[in-house]
């Protein structure tokens, strides 16, 4: 890999993981846009309503450039990433603690691309370089689904990798030079949600309007629940089913960050600025936002697949209603809520993209090894892009939490994200309730500024 990491900003989290089960949390209807309880959680893929109807959108931001996104606090919850309530575990009888369950946080490495290049060396094993000729559908006169989009061509379904959800869709502004690329990828909990929602917002005219091509991507599936992450005989399959086949999560985010690679690739064939490429999402995709956004560059020299000799890195990310890590075992400390609690809205989401139990997540190399790479609060450095993190929910004190989703977009992980990007020297903004710094607008406003400044 190609980038040094600049400095060692470490952060010890020491935390009891006891039990290995989640409770069932209520399941809220995703797709309903009425009228909810007035204690239901933020939306926690959208936080973005039209102004005159209500409806949900799929990004986060404002439909203007209004600043703050809308009030959330009653937006249906995305159910998708709340606890799986048909998969759970029976946790039996009470353990004596076996020491496994204890953590003292993720493994602190010296060389994170080392363990970047080891972990990812069965990425991309066996696969041809044939999804190179799916080049999708192209729309010479635009996207005809889309409506008032300033002139633009219009690229539906692209492949960008080997397995069948590495797919994307991309709209080129109409330009004599290179123009910048923003990326944005969906939420929907690893098992659910679609690239097209990107289409519901005025995302796409606001930055085809300054002048910013867009792509949007799909990824592979998550299992939905633990007993089939549990049972995996591979961590790296199709994909395709969230049943039958999901994949780990680590390899879901690092098809994210291929998605970067592949624009680069394309880049002379699609008029795009190689050194101006922004990427943001919401709730799960902004997760992979922000762990592409953080880990050393990927680019593997001389790779048989041209897109793995692409750097993975971006000059802006936006992260709207994310989380705080997925090293699960720092969210006691980063959130202020208790440990034995956490685990019980939590422990099957956990082992349903980990294919790890708890216990293992924690106390076994290969699940301190896992946490490690998934760990992108601790990635952040100095040398990272600039950060906007958003999240307009109530700060929800644990007694008032009522479903896990509550828990997974609570607005705290905001702050500790913020609070460790100004720790480690990086520029970055928030957008919340309480806390609003760094910058006055959404996070399209962001991408469009700061992809202007670099």
């Amino acid at each position: 890999m190609l980038r040094q990491r600049l400095g060692s900003h470490l952060l010890t989290v020491s935390v009891v993981w006891l039990g290995a089960v989640a409770c069932p949390s209520p399941q809220v209807d995703p797709v309903e846009t009425g009228p909810v309880a007035s204690d239901a959680s933020p939306h926690v893929d959208a936080g973005v309503q039209s102004p005159d109807t209500g409806a949900r959108r799929d990004l986060g931001i404002a439909i203007e450039d209004s600043g703050l996104s809308r009030d959330v606090s009653s937006v249906p919850v995305d159910a998708s990433f709340a606890v799986d309530t048909g998969s759970a575990l029976d946790a039996g009888p009470e353990r004596p603690d076996s020491g496994l369950s204890r953590d003292t946080g993720p493994e602190v490495v010296d060389d994170l691309d080392a363990l970047l290049d080891r972990w990812f060396a069965d990425y991309n094993q066996g696969q041809s370089t044939d999804y190179l000729e799916d080049e999708g559908r192209h729309f010479v006169d635009g996207d005809a689904q889309a409506q008032d989009l300033p002139e633009h061509q219009y690229y539906e379904n692209v492949s960008y990798g080997p397995f069948n959800r590495n797919r994307l869709d991309f709209w080129q502004p109409v330009s004599a030079e290179p123009t910048p690329v923003a990326v944005f990828i969906h939420g929907g909990g690893f098992v659910s949600g679609e690239r097209q929602s990107l289409r519901q917002t005025g995302a796409l005219r606001r930055l085809l309007s300054a002048g910013i091509g867009v792509a949007t991507i799909s990824y592979r599936w998550a299992f939905r629940g633990p007993r089939a992450a549990l049972a995996a005989q591979i961590p790296n399959g199709s994909g395709d089913n969230q049943d039958t086949n999901g994949v780990r999560l680590d390899y879901i985010l690092r098809d994210c960050a291929r998605s970067i690679q592949y624009l680069r690739f394309r880049s002379a064939d699609w008029n795009l600025d190689p050194n101006k490429v922004a990427v943001w999402g919401s709730s799960a995709g902004a997760g992979c936002a922000l762990w592409t956004a953080s880990v050393p560059d990927l680019a593997q020299e001389g790779h048989s697949d041209p897109v793995l000799q692409q750097s993975s890195r971006v000059q802006v990310v936006g992260h709207n209603y994310g989380q705080v890590t997925y090293a699960f075992q720092r969210w006691p400390a980063l959130l202020g809520f208790d440990r034995d609690w956490l685990l019980n809205q939590l422990g099957n989401k956990q082992t349903s993209l980990t294919h790890l139990s708890v216990e293992d997540f924690t106390g076994t190399p290969l699940g301190r090894d896992l946490s490690t790479v998934l760990d992108y609060y601790q990635h952040l450095d100095a040398s990272d892009p600039p950060m906007i993190t958003v999240n307009n929910s109530v700060d929800l004190a644990q007694a008032s939490i009522t479903n896990a989703s509550q828990v997974l977009h609570h607005v705290r992980g905001h702050y500790a994200l913020f609070e460790r990007c100004q720790g480690v020297g990086m520029t970055c903004a928030i957008r919340s309730r309480a806390r609003n710094e760094g910058f006055e607008q959404d996070i399209v406003a962001f991408v469009i500024q700061r992809l202007a400044d670099d």
